[in-house]
């Protein structure tokens, strides 16, 4: 099949969704499917990225407001797609709402496919009451009539609860490399977490309950905009020795014990290369 896939970023940027949408993408081409995967970036460009049709929009600026930004988005994307020979793909898979409403005009309901990254836009912690109402018509509207992905049973539990969208809700949990995965069989009272730091983690939970045990190893690997605060955080507590943030890795997998603080761990910004 010919599928194309959007995403408000891709590499060089790293986070959850792009390193999602990358493996998917790995993945697809590995069963013969032809992937274009149209993509926010640092400018305008259409390359060869690991087999993948890969057409960047310039992302707008940092500095706008998010219902700016998302007009803007939505327009540079819109763009894109609208120069392609739409009409010749099987499949579109977003990983955004915002880009939903042009891709259904496009390309009717039955071949969009949403794979949705959460509801933290809703869910009343994020932004104000006016913005959290707004952003909840629009991924109502955004929604209706196409097929619905999420990665875990909370997440369709709460497109139950907000928009009581249940039968046409699939989960279909994130992939594991179990190849390159190591035992831990060998370690005793280890906690890893794995991740980028941001206020979404509610990392701090997970120090807090830490400090309430006795035995054992906090390893934090990744980094994010709150990356300061949480060190920060950390010297609060009595067990905070036991705490070790390691910093970002291109390898997650490998043993806790060769990712240390002081170590370099940006060798690549791609895990394809």
């Amino acid at each position: 099949m010919k599928i194309l896939m959007i995403n408000g970023g891709f590499y060089p940027s790293l986070n959850g969704t792009v390193i999602y949408m990358g493996d998917l993408a790995k993945e697809l081409i590995r069963q013969g499917h032809k992937i274009t995967l149209v993509a926010g970036g640092p400018k305008d460009e259409r390359v060869n990225f690991d087999g993948i049709d890969l057409i960047r929009f310039k992302k707008p600026n940092h500095n706008l407001s998010l219902e700016e930004g998302y007009k803007l988005y939505r327009k540079k994307s819109n763009k894109k797609i609208e120069n392609l020979e739409y009409d010749k793909f099987d499949l579109v898979i977003s990983k955004g709402d915002i880009f939903l409403p042009e891709l259904k005009k496009l390309f009717g309901n039955d071949k969009v496919l949403f794979i949705s990254p959460g509801l933290r836009d809703i869910d009343g912690n994020v932004f104000d009451k006016k913005t959290t109402s707004r952003r909840f018509m629009e991924i109502k509207r955004d929604i209706d009539g196409v097929k619905i992905v999420v990665l875990s049973k909370f997440l369709k539990d709460e497109f139950k609860r907000y928009f009581n969208r249940v039968k046409d809700v699939m989960v279909i949990s994130p992939g594991v490399e179990l190849r390159n995965l190591v035992s831990f069989n060998d370690r005793k009272n280890e906690v890893l977490f794995v991740g980028r730091i941001t206020d979404a983690k509610n990392i701090e939970a997970l120090v807090r309950v830490f400090d309430e045990t006795k035995y054992g190893k906090l390893l934090i690997v990744g980094e994010g905009p709150t990356f300061k605060e949480l060190k920060k955080y950390i010297k609060k507590f009595d067990r905070r020795n036991d705490i070790e943030l390691a910093g970002s890795t291109d390898n997650p997998e490998v043993r806790s014990e060769e990712r240390r603080v002081g170590k370099e761990c940006r060798s690549r910004w791609s895990p394809y290369h």
